[in-house]
């Protein structure tokens, strides 16, 4: 059943319940993600850029990570690909090969932050910040999302083959 397919009501309680739990959160990465587009369209990291991949990090449980992963990833999210203005924005639809597109990123930014020392292959990391700051383009989907919103079971496919992933919910 999709979330569309139930009543007002009922989505409206759950918009509401999803607000109160998350919604600082959501407010607060949102505001890192939206400045830290000035760096990325100019091909430079930014202290806010290394804010925002820092607080995905603490805030979303990723376990292991050291702390020089936080500049690292913002320099390889800088270096890894081609911004543009039209990646922070909607996409008209979703498909075969957008999700080839948000894998592709994905395993981008965790070969080019292995090139700079990021010591392990930080999948979820590097989804969880491509998400972050193109949220129409690379969806997440991990543990934590999987139990907030009740979905049992784990895929048997891991990274890179994109299997874990669910498309934005931002509309």
């Amino acid at each position: 059943m999709k979330f569309t397919d139930y009543p007002d009501s009922q989505r409206a309680v759950a918009v509401s319940t999803f607000d109160a739990r998350f919604g600082e959160m959501e407010q607060v990465l949102w505001c890192l993600s939206v400045n830290s587009r000035a760096g990325l369209l100019a091909g430079e990291s930014s202290p806010v850029l290394e804010a925002l991949v820092w607080t995905i990090k603490s805030w979303w449980g990723v376990q292991g990570v050291r702390s020089e992963t936080k500049a690292q990833m913002a320099k390889a999210l800088a270096g890894s690909m081609t911004w543009s203005p039209d990646l922070f924005g909607p996409v008209p639809e979703y498909g075969p090969d957008c999700a080839g597109y948000a894998c592709e990123r994905v395993a981008e930014l965790v070969s080019h932050s292995m090139l700079l020392g990021v010591s392990r292959r930080e999948y979820s990391l590097a989804s969880k910040v491509l998400h972050w700051l193109m949220p129409w383009r690379v969806p997440v989907y991990d543990s934590f999302v999987r139990g907030a919103l009740g979905v049992p079971g784990r895929s048997t496919l891991k990274w890179p083959h994109c299997s874990s992933l669910i498309w934005p919910h931002r509309g």
